[in-house]
């Protein structure tokens, strides 16, 4: 409606909305692997070439051409600009009440504030696709690598009185799908079939689609078609098992040795998550 106003209909303007809101993105994404970098090594510059390479990546890569360049894809662009802020100032709002409680011991209601900012930008991205559920997740696993790294505070402690207000703010935002959508783990225009099939065919395309134009971004399609995966020993999902399975082996077996690059790799496998099990349509 904004654009509307402004534009009056012109459709330049609704492009120019879009750049604007992919500059951002970019930007965030510059500073949000800068402050990975300074949050878990405690290095400013370590994350500096990192930062612009993560960046122009994200800026320049094909992939990301559909949100720039479709209107009604703007909300992939809104949800990562929520999500990245709402990284950001969890990890700073994190250290500031870490470093208060060096001082002051057995006050645990920090870390719940914690929850309650993160769980802000939840609702802020609730709107604009499913992938912000996850949002408490990252931020969960970021802290805890964190901690496993530095090896200074209660991991245990400190996670499990985030994970309450988490908990509640992840069941508003479900009971909220269900009451604008009728559903929780589906949408009511989605394509039928079982949960079992579209299961197996999510699987299949993060495997043998995503992946591999994630690395080699060539035949792009704008709304591909994929068939569906109806046995567990279709060649395709095997294909896949294989990729995501090699993938996430790698990750976990140098995990201490690059707890970045881990997280990285749980970044891209669990905020897909909603595609696969709530979001069922393809």
């Amino acid at each position: 409606m904004v654009d509307w106003s402004v534009y009056q209909g012109a459709v330049w303007g609704f492009h120019c909305t879009n750049i604007l809101l992919h500059i951002t993105a970019t930007l965030l994404c510059y500073y949000f692997i800068r402050s990975v970098f300074k949050f878990i090594h405690s290095n400013h510059e370590a994350g500096f070439p990192y930062g612009w390479i993560g960046a122009f990546v994200f800026a320049l890569h094909p992939i990301n051409t559909q949100p720039v360049s479709h209107i009604i894809s703007r909300s992939n662009i809104l949800a990562v600009i929520a999500f990245l802020a709402g990284m950001i100032v969890s990890m700073n709002v994190w250290k500031r009440l870490i470093d208060r409680a060096r001082v002051r011991k057995n006050e645990f209601w920090i870390y719940s504030l914690t929850s309650i900012v993160c769980g802000f930008f939840v609702f802020l991205g609730a709107g604009a696709k499913e992938i912000i559920v996850t949002l408490p997740v990252m931020c969960i696993l970021l802290f805890w690598i964190e901690n496993q790294v530095s090896g200074k505070y209660e991991t245990r402690k400190i996670l499990l009185s985030m994970l309450l207000p988490f908990g509640i703010v992840l069941c508003c935002f479900f009971f909220l799908r269900y009451l604008t959508g009728g559903s929780i783990l589906s949408i009511p225009d989605a394509e039928v079939r079982s949960p079992y099939i579209n299961l197996l065919t999510q699987i299949t395309v993060i495997g043998t689609y995503y992946i591999p134009r994630l690395l080699i971004p060539i035949h792009l399609q704008y709304d591909p078609q994929f068939d569906l995966v109806t046995t567990i020993f279709d060649s395709r999902i095997l294909l896949s098992f294989i990729v995501i399975g090699s993938i996430g082996f790698l990750g976990y077996q140098y995990r201490k040795r690059f707890p970045l690059l881990f997280y990285g790799i749980l970044w891209f496998f669990i905020t897909i998550g909603p595609h696969v099990f709530i979001y069922s349509s393809i």
